[in-house]
């Protein structure tokens, strides 16, 4: 009977330590499962502020996508203009000299082409002044748009920033009440 006494002595304490040691696994288990849930709801709490950052960078870029898509075509504009218009003052300088060499032919016709070629000069001056006043005001124009989109962007996301801190900071009071 002493044998017997001592096996269930000797089962027990083997159950005994058995279960201690998956007491502690269970305790082990149970602080991991803590921090992962704590992680997890840090990781939850970031995330809506990662993914709107995102939208905000993915439309930051597909603005900026958009604009120099045309701003480029501007510029492509701009430029074929002025080969346009270097053709034309190429042309109307090889016209002037084909005037100069008839009003050297003629005396009569020295005063009429003198004065065609004053009237075209002035008036080709006038309209380049005019072009220059033009682009440079158009140019001008664009960055002061560009500003105005720049400091409404700016707007947008302090404001969308403080709207981000008032929402999370009621939801967190919330969560606390």
């Amino acid at each position: 009977m002493g044998v017997i006494i001592e096996n269930h002595q000797k089962q027990f304490e083997e159950l005994r330590a058995k279960f201690d040691a998956e007491v502690l696994k269970c305790s082990e288990l149970s602080i991991k499962l803590d921090a992962t849930e704590k992680n997890l709801d840090q990781t939850s709490k970031l995330l809506p502020n990662t993914e709107e950052e995102v939208k905000r960078c993915q439309y930051s870029l597909s603005e900026r996508d958009f604009i120099i898509p045309e701003q480029k075509k501007a510029e492509n504009a701009l430029a074929h203009q002025a080969c346009v218009l270097r053709a034309d003052l190429e042309k109307s300088l090889k016209d002037n000299t084909s005037l100069f060499s008839k009003i050297g032919r003629e005396d009569k016709l020295n005063a009429d082409n003198r004065s065609v070629v004053d009237n075209y000069q002035t008036k080709l001056t006038r309209e380049i002044r005019t072009l220059c006043n033009t682009m440079d005001a158009s140019i001008s124009q664009q960055n002061e748009h560009l500003q105005c989109i720049e400091k409404f962007y700016f707007d947008m996301i302090l404001l969308f920033s403080d709207f981000t801190k008032y929402y999370f900071t009621a939801l967190f009071n919330g969560c606390r009440d």
